[in-house]
């Protein structure tokens, strides 16, 4: 399975656990420091405060990468 499909399958097993963690803003498939593919996990709190939520079997299964993105507010 080429990495981006194994990313994608971790994903959608993963997202509706993560998406229902207080903080938890969004869950894709982005770029880890190296430039390979990673879970992207955006957050609108630090992403110290999230880390601890992780599943640790996500973690064992890819590279995370969080991102602090801050409070999505609706325009208008």
């Amino acid at each position: 399975m080429a990495d981006l499909e194994r990313l994608e399958d971790i994903r959608r097993r993963f997202e509706a656990r993560l998406m229902d963690t207080e903080g938890v803003i969004s869950v894709g498939i982005g770029q880890g420091p190296d430039g390979k593919p990673c879970i992207l996990i955006g957050t609108s709190v630090p992403t110290k405060q999230i880390m601890d939520k992780l599943p640790a079997e996500l973690l064992g299964q890819a590279e995370v990468r969080l991102e602090y993105i801050g409070e999505i507010e609706a325009q208008g």
